[in-house]
C-alpha cells in the first residue's frame, strides 16, 4: 500500500474575552467545536473581524498520512 501525505490546514482561534488561544487541525475540528467554516475563512481573508468571539489566523499546515 502506498502512503500519500496530504496537508491539513491549521487554524488558530484567539478568544477576545478570555484570551484563550486554541489550535484546530482541519475543518472538521472547527465544525466539531461549533465554528462555521465560511465565517472562519472570511476572518482569514479580512472580510470579518471576529467569528464567535474569536479572531483567526492560519497556522503552519501539517502532513497527515493517508493510506490508499
Amino acid at each position: 500500500m502506498a502512503k500519500n501525505y496530504q496537508p491539513i490546514a491549521v487554524f488558530i482561534g484567539h478568544n477576545i474575552h478570555t484570551h484563550e488561544t486554541r489550535e484546530f487541525h482541519g475543518v472538521n475540528e472547527l465544525k466539531e467545536a461549533g465554528f462555521t467554516e465560511s465565517s472562519v475563512y472570511k476572518c482569514l481573508n479580512g472580510k470579518l473581524e471576529v467569528h464567535k468571539s474569536h479572531t483567526w489566523k492560519r497556522g503552519e499546515s501539517i502532513q497527515q498520512t493517508k493510506q490508499s
